[in-house]
Order: structure tokens, then sequence, then C-alpha cells
């Protein structure tokens, strides 16, 4: 059974609980009152727990799971329960109806115990743990140096910019922008990528439009590496 059949296979245990309370509640008050309704003897309190044999033994295999050992156990206690009613349907036993009444009450419980155990377990929530410098995050305070490159021009620039800074007595994480997580703890962003038809690659652009907010609220430099301009020669050729 996967995690989504889990839903329907409760709801199916609730119809078939409910199912097997009304037959245990009829019987209960067949015994006691000695008819209730149109029910006034063994035979037809077997034709009514047969219809709920009929309903619990699709129920009880669990739903989405292939055929198995579970399915054939299930089919030969139907059998049985069909068996014990048509018994009490031809011979108006009190005996035989008890013990299809007994049959049906177990083939649930087996089939409610089955089920729980089968049941996959619920997927773990997955959890955001804030980076830290030892595990690819930034120190607090710091400029970050991110950048997007294809040949290694871009990431030179950013080497040199992240070295200018560091000499100036900042605290400097340079890193590519694919390994850059949470930007809270940066004071400052020199953002750039290689520039190919006049645009920047699609990371570099993505990552600006997924953190403008973020970006905007401090001091932001962009620089980008690649052709200047749309003409394919410069005004002297």
């Amino acid at each position: 059974m996967n995690n989504r059949g889990v839903p329907a296979q409760r709801w199916r245990d609730g119809v078939a609980l409910v199912v097997v309370l009304a037959d245990l509640a009829t019987y209960a008050a067949l015994l006691h009152l000695g008819s209730v309704g149109f029910i006034k003897d063994p035979r037809a309190m077997a034709s009514i727990v047969l219809i709920s044999t009929v309903l619990l033994c699709p129920m009880s295999a669990a739903y989405g799971q292939k055929p198995g050992l579970w399915t054939s156990f299930v089919g030969l206690v139907g059998a049985v329960l069909l068996g014990l009613g048509i018994a009490t349907l031809v011979g108006d036993g009190w005996g035989t109806l008890a013990a299809l009444m007994i049959g049906l009450v177990v083939m649930w419980v087996l089939s409610a115990a089955h089920h729980a155990v089968a049941a996959p377990p619920a997927p773990a929530r997955e959890r955001t743990v804030p980076a830290t410098a030892g595990d690819g995050g930034h120190a607090t305070g710091s400029v970050l140096v991110a950048y997007a490159s294809r040949h290694g021009f871009t990431q030179g620039i950013a080497d040199r910019l992240a070295t200018a800074l560091r000499a100036s007595g900042r605290t400097v994480d340079e890193r590519p922008l694919a390994s850059v997580g949470d930007l809270s703890g940066y004071d400052a962003f020199v953002i750039g990528s290689a520039a190919y038809v006049g645009q920047w690659l699609p990371p570099a652009t993505e990552f600006v439009r997924r953190n403008r907010d973020a970006l905007a609220a401090r001091p932001l430099w962009l620089f980008s590496s690649g052709p200047l301009g749309t003409e394919a020669k410069d005004a002297q050729g």
C-alpha cells in the first residue's frame, strides 16, 4: 500500500467498522428481544450477515496492494463465512449463527490490524537548518561575491573583486551562485555573470529574480563579463 492509498483504506476500514457494529447490535437485539423488525430468526439474521460479508471481503484487501498471501487469506475467511451462512439458512441454527457472527468480527479485527501494520510510514518532513560557516554557510556581516561562470572568466573577475575587498578589511564570502543559500547574514552583495547575446546566464537571472527583495534591502553591485554593445564591430572597425 502506498501513501496515497492510506486515506482510502482508512475510509474503507471505517465503513467496515460501521457494518460490523450494526450487525452486532442487531444480533444482540435479536437474542434479547426475540425479533428486530423483519429479523425474527437465525435465517433472517444470517441473510444480513452474508450481505455484510460480501461488502467486507473487498474492503479487507489492502487498497492499492497487489494480490498475495493476505488476499488469499481474506478469500478463505470469506468462504468459511459463506459456508456458515448457508448452514444457518438451511438449518436455522443459533449455534451456526453465533459462529458466523464470531467469524465476521474476527475478519474485521484481523483486517484492521493488517492494514495498520501494512500502511507505510508517513514521509518525514524536511527541516531547513540554517547554514554555518563550516557547512557551506557564511560569516555574519560579510560581503557576498557570487558569480555564474561558464568558462572561468567571470570567476576570475570575482576572484579579483574578492581579493580587493579583503585587502580593504572586509570579510568576503566568494562562491558560485549555485551554492548560495540564505542571504540574511550578508551586509552587501556583489553579483556577476557571464553575458551571452546580451543576456546573463539563466542561473544568475533566476537568482536575482528569486532574491530581489533581499538584494534590494542592502548595497548591491552587479557586473558582467562578455562582449559590450550590440554591434558586430566597434567604431574603429
